[in-house]
C-alpha cells in the first residue's frame, strides 16, 4: 500500500493520482474527511459504469476512469481535508494508494491603531495559526481565537516603548505565504504636532496672523499646548503664555 502526503490551499484545485494499470477491472475512491461523512466514487469496466455515493460535485474524475482514474477536487475547502484512498483491481493484481490531504487557509492580515494609538495586527482565520512579528522588537504576547471551521485568528499589539512615530511594520508568517503591512499611529496623551494646527479655531488663527514682530514665533512654539488642551481639557482656559501674545 502506497501512502502520500498532499498539501493544498483553500480555493485551489487538487489532483490525486491513482495506480495506473492496464486492463483495469474496477476502481474505487474511498474518501474519509476529518469532519463529516465519507463518500465513494466507483468505476466498473464490465458494465462501463461509474457511480458516486455522498460525494459533492466538486469531487470527480479528472479523466475517463477507464483510461486514467485520477481524482480532482475543484475549489478546495477546509472540509475536504482527510484521507483519499484509491483501490484498483486489474489483471496484474490489487493496488491501494492513499493520499493524506492537508488544507491550508491563508490568514487575512489587518493592521490598525487602537483607541490608545497602539498598532494592532491581526491574522484572521488562518489554518494553521499564523505567526506574528514586528520589525521593531515587541514584547507582545499574541492572543488566539479558534473558530468552528478549524481556523484561528491571532492578535498582537505592538508594545515596545518608543516615542518614534515612524511606520511600524507587522509581519505575518504562514505556510500558505507570508505577508507584511505598515502603519503609523499617533500615541494618545501626547501633544499633537504643529501639523494639526488646522484644528485651532479660525478666530485664533486669524489673530495669530496679525501678531507683530517676534510674537509670531512664540505663538508657533505654543501651538502644541493649545491643541493638547483642546483635545484633552477643553474646559480649561488658555495658558498665560498664549493669552499674553494677544496684548499689543
Amino acid at each position: 500500500m502506497e501512502n502520500n502526503r498532499v498539501t493544498t490551499t483553500v480555493g485551489s484545485s487538487s489532483v490525486l493520482t491513482c495506480s495506473l494499470k492496464s486492463n483495469i477491472t474496477m476502481v474505487t475512491w474511498k474518501i474519509n474527511p476529518k469532519v463529516g461523512g465519507s463518500c465513494t466514487l466507483g468505476y466498473r469496466a464490465d458494465q462501463n459504469k461509474t457511480d458516486r455515493t455522498n460525494c459533492s460535485d466538486s469531487i470527480n474524475w479528472k479523466f475517463r476512469p477507464d483510461r486514467d482514474p485520477t481524482l480532482e477536487i475543484r475549489q478546495v475547502e477546509i472540509a475536504h481535508e482527510g484521507d483519499y484512498t484509491c483501490e484498483v483491481v486489474a489483471t496484474e493484481g490489487n493496488f491501494h494508494k492513499t493520499h493524506h490531504l492537508t488544507v491550508l487557509a491563508p490568514p487575512r492580515l489587518t493592521l490598525y491603531c487602537d483607541g490608545h494609538g497602539v498598532p494592532v495586527c491581526e491574522a484572521v482565520a488562518g489554518k494553521p495559526p499564523a505567526q506574528i512579528s514586528w520589525v521593531l522588537e515587541s514584547t507582545s504576547t499574541p492572543k488566539e481565537e479558534a473558530h468552528d471551521n478549524g481556523t484561528v485568528t491571532v492578535l498582537s499589539k505592538f508594545t515596545a516603548h518608543s516615542t518614534n512615530r515612524t511606520n511600524t511594520t507587522c509581519i505575518v508568517s504562514h505556510p500558505a505565504g507570508n505577508q507584511s503591512k505598515s502603519i503609523a499611529c499617533r500615541p494618545s496623551g501626547k501633544l499633537p504636532s504643529v501639523r494639526s494646527a488646522f484644528k485651532i479655531p479660525v478666530s485664533l488663527v486669524c489673530t495669530l496672523l496679525f501678531l507683530p514682530g517676534m510674537k509670531i514665533y512664540k505663538a508657533i512654539g505654543t501651538f502644541n499646548e493649545v491643541l493638547y488642551r483642546q483635545e484633552n481639557h477643553p474646559q480649561l482656559p488658555l495658558p498665560r503664555s498664549i493669552t499674553s501674545l494677544f496684548v499689543f
